[in-house]
């Protein structure tokens, strides 16, 4: 049952406005996600509800939820209906800053889940990224990156062991890591970084709950302190709706 007095779910459509009635349903609950008047990890109320309150078919409301999923907006579970999952954090790539700083600067609750972390030997890819030899130990650990308490990435991190032998036993879950970095007298100093659109593996799906070939953000990140000293490698995966990029180019 729809609570009708809660005014997030009060979208006004116009039958002779010119546009879609899909088209206005999805972008004033776009507007409201955006503004945090739905909150990301609400669940929204059921199909059938929500069509019977804004006076449509239960086919056009499903027209403006799919175009909302497929935006990074919410994510349609089976089982548990359509959960809002980002309200999209827009992202200055001219700064260095990390998942809790991005969050946290929008009011969103970061938290992290550690999926695995031990020792291992680099590999090429890890020796050619952090400066070391095939073969040196290298602390590798994976985590789940979660907004408001929803999966909303995957990040994989590589480190050298001799230069951070502490974050064998740091809390990687509740601690931003860049501070961690900063605590033990590593100064970040600047980054390389790749963005580029993935289609999920089948691994991949199973972390972040979703169809694999499903389309993901996938950013490659070597991050340096002073004297040009890199600190770590990360390959992360998130959900495409997470963020907007804001560069500023100069001709």
């Amino acid at each position: 049952m729809v609570d009708t007095e809660r005014t997030p779910w009060a979208v006004a459509v116009h039958r002779t406005k010119g546009l879609p009635l899909y088209v206005q349903i999805r972008e004033s609950l776009r507007e409201k996600i955006a503004a945090g008047e739905i909150a990301v990890g609400e669940q929204l109320p059921g199909e059938q509800d929500l069509a019977k309150l804004y006076g449509v078919s239960r086919m056009t409301l499903r027209q403006a939820i799919d175009d909302l999923a497929r935006q990074g907006h919410v994510r349609v579970l089976h089982g548990r209906g359509v959960i809002v999952v980002s309200r999209k954090v827009r992202r200055d790539y001219g700064r260095l800053t990390g998942f809790h700083e991005d969050f946290q600067a929008r009011n969103l609750r970061p938290s992290s889940r550690l999926l695995e972390r031990r020792v291992i030997p680099a590999d090429e890819a890890a020796a050619e990224n952090l400066a070391l030899k095939i073969g040196d130990p290298v602390i590798y650990f994976s985590r789940l990156r979660l907004a408001e308490g929803q999966v909303v990435a995957c990040n994989d991190v590589r480190t050298p062991a001799e230069l951070c032998p502490w974050l064998e036993t740091a809390d990687l879950e509740h601690q931003s890591l860049y501070k961690l970095y900063e605590a033990h007298g590593l100064k970040l100093e600047w980054a390389h970084q790749i963005v580029e659109a993935r289609a999920a593996t089948p691994e991949q799906a199973r972390k972040l709950d979703v169809d694999p070939g499903s389309p993901l953000l996938y950013t490659e990140r070597t991050t340096y302190a002073a004297d040009n000293l890199p600190v770590e490698w990360t390959q992360a995966t998130g959900l495409p709706g997470l963020y907007s990029l804001d560069v500023t180019l100069y001709r």
